[in-house]
């Protein structure tokens, strides 16, 4: 009986409750106290705003906004039905948010079909309460659910809002919600104290050390030394590759990357080899050349002889100095979504342009080779894993490349700093660094005697090897991978565009990565598949 009357005494006290206004613009917002002349309301954004009365059109009770949003979800998933729906929910505006986040978050009670319509109906209204049902929705234990929460939380909340939910999700008790939450924050809205507190508990090693080659601050460098003594093989090549931009422990980073050396694993000699490629001097010259003595992997190969070559090239002398200002953390950027003003990108290529001069990578070119005859994968890994990606119709709505097909394959997702090698003998007929959405871009033409054709290899780091006129031979290093979404490489996740076109090097738009349907259905284009054609080739 005490509980009944506390019960009464709040609603009498709480004028909000079940009252809803619905004002002539056709949003629908929450009544907080009915003042002279019209009414203090809360909109969207959570502001408390005074709305004349002669601007209300009526009233929408709880009861009616619960069974209007009811027959809503229960028609979003009808077609001939959905464009309504969303005419509707819209209308209803705020008033339909209370019972679309209790369906939403209500396993027991509610199927899941009915969840996932209530999630893809808040995508079109919100109120200041959602902030706290995303929170538990994104603990939710169903992967559709978090996902739908995840595109929601996207679109709706405000950058702090974001950061903060994010923030609160980090520190969930579930491992997997916990690793989703600070992979967006770390990827998307960089923290370096974030980042430092996750590299200090080795449970968050091998996700977090994948984002550490995007900061420059040495504070970071001390942490990732510590991770190379101990983590797991993938921690430590993250870990090597971000070494790389710590330029403040390079003398510490020489000796990690010898030691690594003579590792088991070859993506970690690999690494190894680019660090040095990088940043070694004449003292780490015979321990590599020793390297090449026993080496048989065809990618660490191609890394250690460049990285003896840049050695050589930069001088007994030489040391290096980056004289260019470093910022704390490389901005995100994501080609077709672009976020930075001209002169930050300007900022951008001055600090590439100093990469390559403090590297060595001044102009000199590689000279004569001579042939081998042989063909080899462009990346580590290329026939390992089945894929669609050459002749892939991208749907319209899909992105900047929406009603195109696909004309290279996509490989080696994720390999920061992988090598990129030369498929054959031939000619470097184009190059560029740090061009827009390609990255670092090379093409080579191949003849045998029998016919010419080209390879393009896009997507590649700063440091590319190789100038037009080079003359290249079988599993020579071209470059390496860039780092993930970062101007350098073309503002993607880390992968190589590798393609295959017909014919001698041709000029103009001949280098593109897609074409219309018209045009690749016609058949003229000169494109074929990479994968078939190179394995048909190295089975010769």
């Amino acid at each position: 009986m005490k509980l009944f009357f506390v019960f009464c005494f709040l609603v009498i006290l709480n004028p909000v409750a079940g009252k809803f206004l619905e004002i002539d613009s056709d949003d629908v917002v929450q009544e907080l106290k009915k003042q002279k002349g019209g009414y203090l309301v809360r909109n969207a954004g959570g502001e408390e705003i005074f709305i004349a009365a002669n601007r209300v059109t009526g009233r929408l009770s709880v009861k009616k906004a619960k069974m209007i949003s009811d027959r809503f979800i229960s028609q979003v998933g009808n077609p001939e039905r959905h464009e309504a729906v969303m005419r509707g929910v819209r209308k209803m505006g705020m008033a339909a948010v209370p019972r679309l986040i209790q369906v939403a978050g209500d396993p027991k009670k509610k199927k899941k079909h009915e969840r996932i319509g209530a999630l893809s109906l808040l995508q079109f209204v919100w109120s200041f309460e959602g902030e706290e049902a995303l929170f538990r929705l994104l603990e939710d234990r169903d992967v559709d659910v978090q996902e739908w929460a995840w595109r929601i939380a996207k679109k709706r909340l405000s950058e702090d809002g974001l950061r903060r939910l994010l923030k609160r999700l980090s520190k969930s008790e579930r491992l997997d919600v916990a690793m989703e939450a600070k992979t967006r924050l770390l990827l998307h809205r960089p923290n370096l104290t974030q980042l430092k507190e996750s590299l200090k508990d080795e449970r968050w090693w091998d996700l977090v050390s994948q984002f550490s080659p995007r900061y420059y601050d040495g504070q970071v460098g001390m942490e990732l030394l510590k991770i190379l003594d101990k983590g797991s093989e993938q921690a430590r090549r993250n870990a090597l590759i971000a070494l790389i931009y710590q330029f403040d422990q390079v003398e510490k980073g020489r000796r990690v990357a010898l030691r690594c050396l003579k590792e088991r694993s070859a993506e970690l000699r690999g690494v190894a080899g680019e660090y040095l490629r990088w940043h070694g001097t004449f003292s780490e010259l015979e321990p590599l050349k020793e390297r090449l003595r026993v080496e048989k992997d065809v990618y660490v190969r191609a890394v250690v002889l460049e990285a003896v070559r840049a050695i050589k090239r930069r001088g007994e002398k030489w040391e290096g100095k980056l004289e260019v200002p470093l910022p704390t953390y490389e901005p995100f950027f994501r080609y077709g979504f672009r976020e930075e003003t001209d002169s930050d990108l300007m900022g951008v290529r001055k600090r590439l342009n100093g990469f390559r001069s403090y590297s060595g990578y001044n102009g000199a070119r590689m000279g004569g080779v001579k042939k081998t005859g042989k063909w080899v994968a462009p990346v580590r890994g290329y026939f390992e894993v089945k894929r669609k990606s050459y002749g892939l119709y991208i749907e319209k709505g899909g992105g900047p490349f929406s009603g195109s097909v696909h004309v290279g394959d996509d490989a080696a997702w994720g390999k920061q700093h992988g090598a990129v090698v030369a498929i054959g003998d031939g000619v470097v007929r184009y190059v560029q660094v740090a061009a827009v959405s390609w990255g670092g871009l090379v093409v080579v033409e191949h003849d045998n005697g029998q016919e010419k054709f080209c390879s393009l290899y896009a997507h590649l780091g700063p440091l590319v090897t190789v100038q037009e006129g080079d003359r290249v031979r079988a599993g020579m290093m071209l470059g390496s991978l860039g780092r993930d979404f970062v101007f350098s490489s073309g503002g993607y996740y880390t992968h190589i565009h590798f393609g295959i076109h017909k014919g001698a090097y041709g000029h103009g738009r001949w280098s593109t990565g897609y074409l219309s349907k018209h045009r690749f259905d016609g058949g003229a284009h000169g494109w074929v598949d990479p994968i078939e054609f190179l394995r048909k080739r190295i089975a010769q």
